[in-house]
């Protein structure tokens, strides 16, 4: 982008990223570590203690990619470029301190994690995110994830397991009952009658009594009930999902909904699905990520 972009659309847009990203960080509990050029170095746990810094860098990095989608509509209206972003993720021990001199010096990471980060960020395709061993250890038997073939890294002798996480399983207060909701990041077409749109699926909820929702952005903001067609996949995936399904509500607008990572200030809308065969779609989630999987957390069985 930068060599193809005209300076002070490069600057701005950079900005209105940067912007961006930077508050879902922080709303996840993250620290900046640094910009440079277009990419953002940031980390969890250790500016304060955080037992869940893993899943809180997860949520971040989901929640980046629904903004990505979201943040294109409005570049591109203004003649900037949009953007695609790729995401690194480890964890691991690393050593934190000031570094440099009596003139100048500045609170910095270093280690082996923080390589591994800057190594994955660099396999990562457009909209995907590549974690290491080390992240997905951490939140093993929560994660919908492809494992990739082991691939060579620069400063490591061996081939390293990395995985294109697809999905994080999130506990919180609106997970009693029964109900399982994972956070994703699942490019896709959603359909309200007026021909396929592009969307990105955001979420998925599955009830104790079988019925599934499915949360989706869309330029449109339907009545409750009306019909809708979804379909998306995951990134290294193989399968792609299909479901029919009812609108039911615009998270935008409710504010005693599930707590969203997301920023809601975009003309588009966070839509909220009633799947109509819950049954199909889980079968079908079952198939992609089937058990065994290192790591790989199962959807909740079909009503």
């Amino acid at each position: 982008m930068t060599l193809e972009t005209d300076p002070q659309v490069l600057v701005a847009t950079l900005n209105a990223y940067f912007e961006t990203m930077q508050r879902i960080i922080f709303r996840t509990r993250g620290t900046v570590e640094r910009f440079g050029g277009d990419s953002i170095l940031a980390y969890w746990g250790i500016v304060d203690q955080d037992p869940q810094a893993a899943a809180h860098a997860l949520r971040a990095a989901l929640a980046m990619q629904v903004e990505v989608f979201r943040l294109n509509p409005q570049l591109m209206a203004e003649g900037k470029p949009p953007l695609q972003v790729g995401i690194g993720l480890e964890s691991g021990t690393v050593v934190a301190g000031d570094v440099g001199s009596a003139e100048r010096h500045e609170f910095t990471i270093l280690g082996d994690a923080v390589n591994m980060a800057s190594r994955f960020q660099g396999l990562a395709g457009p909209g995907e995110i590549v974690a290491g061993r080390g992240t997905l250890a951490e939140l093993r038997g929560s994660l919908l994830h492809v494992p990739l073939p082991p691939t060579s890294v620069k400063g490591k002798s061996e081939r390293v397991r990395v995985s294109a996480v697809c999905g994080l399983r999130v506990d919180s207060p609106a997970t009693r009952g029964g109900l399982r909701r994972y956070e994703l990041a699942a490019p896709g077409h959603l359909d309200l009658g007026q021909g396929p749109e592009n969307t990105i699926v955001s979420g998925i909820e599955f009830g104790a009594s079988g019925q599934v929702i499915v949360e989706a952005v869309s330029p449109y903001d339907p009545q409750p009930g009306t019909p809708a067609r979804i379909d998306f996949a995951f990134p290294r995936s193989a399968t792609a999902l299909r479901c029919e399904a009812r609108a039911l509500s615009d998270l935008n607008h409710e504010t005693t909904m599930l707590p969203t990572l997301s920023v809601a200030d975009s003309e588009l809308h966070r839509l909220r699905f009633s799947v109509v065969d819950p049954q199909a779609l889980v079968a079908a989630l079952r198939q992609g990520f089937p058990a065994g999987e290192a790591g790989a957390e199962r959807p909740p069985p079909g009503p």
